[in-house]
């Protein structure tokens, strides 16, 4: 992969600086300096998989905190001046919250059906491990696998 091509994926998907951390680790490097063979694309457009969904839980996981945010200041609303529309405001908020926490467990189960195949792979699915008891087992399994 040139030089240009990994910028291209970096510039093509948004990603946090935990993604960007990894991507820019040796295994980029080596990618770029190796021979890509049949195996060596499809390694690579799984890991592109992998960074895509890291990019969603990511997403998901910044919704969960805003909706947390929300909920939190709508609670003070209510308890400073309560009433029916801050009440609302506050049931609406914890909604939002279950939604948004359904939304990032879905995410991270996304990601931990999807194998592997690189130790750049693993550390981005290390960043969430402790996020989920699947997501672990599923890392123990693809380090079993390479």
């Amino acid at each position: 992969m040139t030089r240009s091509g990994l910028y291209l994926r970096e510039r093509s998907f948004p990603a946090s600086s935990r993604i960007d951390r990894i991507a820019k680790g040796s295994t980029a490097s080596s990618a770029m300096n190796d021979s890509l063979g049949p195996d060596r694309v499809e390694v690579l457009a799984q890991e592109a998989d992998l960074y895509v969904l890291a990019a969603e839980v990511d997403s998901a996981e910044k919704c969960f905190h805003d909706a947390i945010a929300r909920r939190n200041a709508a609670r003070i609303a209510y308890l400073s001046e309560p009433g029916a529309a801050t009440l609302a405001a506050f049931e609406a908020g914890k909604e939002a919250e279950a939604v948004a926490l359904e939304r990032l467990d879905a995410e991270i189960r996304r990601l931990a059906d999807i194998r592997a195949r690189t130790v750049t792979g693993i550390k981005l699915k290390a960043f969430y491990a402790a996020a989920d008891r699947n997501l672990a087992e599923s890392i123990v399994e693809d380090i079993l696998q390479l």
